[in-house]
C-alpha cells in the first residue's frame, strides 16, 4: 500500500533538494481535475504559474506525459521549455528533442481507417465521444448509460476485431475510456526510460525521477521507477493496488507538492550542477 507523500516529507524534501529532479506529470486527473468531456479539462488554477516558476529553476526539468494528442497537450499547458509527450509517449516534443515512434508511425493509416469507421458508430450512441488522435483513438463513455456502454463496446469490438486478430492494434481501458493503440511494445514506462537515457550515464546517477499520475496507464511508469525514483499515484483510495510507492489524493494535493518543490529549489540549496540531455 502506498504511503502519503507528505507523511515522510522531511526525508523526501532532502532528496528533492539535493538531487536534480526530472518531474514527469500526467495531465487529466493530475494537473487538471477529471472533466465530463475531454475538451473541458483545464489546468487547476495556479498550476501554470508554479510550473513556470519550476521551469526556471536550475535543479528541475519537467515533462508532461499524457494520452492526449501532442498538439492538444501543448495548447492546454502552454509553457515554453517543457517537454511534452502525447499519445502515451508515441510522440514527444521539447527543447532540441523530437521523437515519434517509428513502428507507430507505420500504423497511423490503419488507425485513420478505424477512426473513420467508428465515427458514425459512436455518433449514434448518446454520451459516447470519439477522439481521433492520429497515433491512438479514444472512445469516452463517462456520460453514457450502462446499457449504451455495453452496446457501444460490442460494436467497437466488432469493428476493430479484424485488426486485433492481425495484431495491428491493441485495446486498453482507462478511466471511463477505451483506447485503441498500435500494437507496439511502448508505454509510459518506456518513454520515461527513453527520456532518462538521453542524459549521460554519469549524470543519471544524480537525477531523481518523480512521476505523478492517476491512471492505469501510469502504472508502467511507476513500475520502472520503483528502485530509481518516486512514483506518486493520485487517488482518493489509498488502499487500491498500485505500483507507486506514494500517493496524493487529488490534483489539489499535486498543486501543493509543486509549490513545496518550488520553494525547495528557490531556496538555492541545490548541490549538484545543472545537467543537460546529450546533444544539448
Amino acid at each position: 500500500m502506498p504511503r502519503h507523500l507528505f507523511g515522510g516529507w522531511e526525508e523526501i524534501a532532502k532528496a528533492l533538494r539535493d538531487r536534480y529532479v526530472i518531474l514527469f506529470l500526467d495531465y487529466d486527473g493530475t494537473l487538471s481535475p477529471i472533466a465530463e468531456r475531454p475538451e473541458m479539462a483545464k489546468l487547476l488554477p495556479g498550476v501554470r504559474n508554479v510550473l513556470k516558476e519550476l521551469s526556471r529553476q536550475r535543479g528541475v526539468k519537467i515533462a508532461v506525459i499524457s494520452g492526449r494528442a501532442l498538439n492538444d497537450l501543448e495548447q492546454r499547458v502552454r509553457i515554453p521549455g517543457l517537454t511534452y509527450a502525447g499519445n502515451h509517449g508515441f510522440e514527444l516534443r521539447g527543447t532540441k528533442i523530437r521523437y515519434a515512434h517509428p513502428a507507430a508511425e507505420k500504423l497511423k493509416r490503419v488507425l485513420r481507417k478505424i477512426a473513420g469507421r467508428l465515427k458514425n458508430t459512436c455518433a449514434a450512441f448518446p454520451g459516447i465521444i470519439l477522439e481521433n488522435k492520429l497515433f491512438t483513438i479514444s472512445i469516452h463513455y463517462r456520460q453514457a448509460s450502462p446499457k449504451i456502454v455495453n452496446l457501444a463496446k460490442k460494436l467497437l469490438l466488432k469493428t476493430i476485431g479484424p485488426h486485433l486478430e492481425k495484431s495491428q492494434i491493441v485495446l486498453r481501458e482507462g478511466k471511463k475510456v477505451w483506447e485503441v493503440r498500435p500494437a507496439v511494445a511502448w508505454d509510459k514506462g518506456k518513454i520515461v526510460l527513453w527520456f532518462l537515457a538521453q542524459f549521460p550515464l554519469g549524470v543519471r546517477k544524480r537525477i531523481l525521477p518523480v512521476y505523478i499520475g492517476d491512471d492505469r496507464t501510469d502504472e508502467d511508469a511507476f513500475r520502472v521507477l520503483k528502485r530509481r525514483g518516486l512514483g506518486v499515484k493520485v487517488t482518493e483510495n489509498f488502499k487500491r493496488s498500485t505500483q507507486a510507492g506514494y500517493c496524493l489524493d487529488s490534483p489539489g494535493e499535486v498543486f501543493e507538492f509543486l509549490k513545496r518543490l518550488a520553494r525547495i529549489k528557490a531556496a538555492g540549496k541545490y548541490k549538484v550542477e545543472t545537467v543537460k540531455p546529450k546533444g544539448n
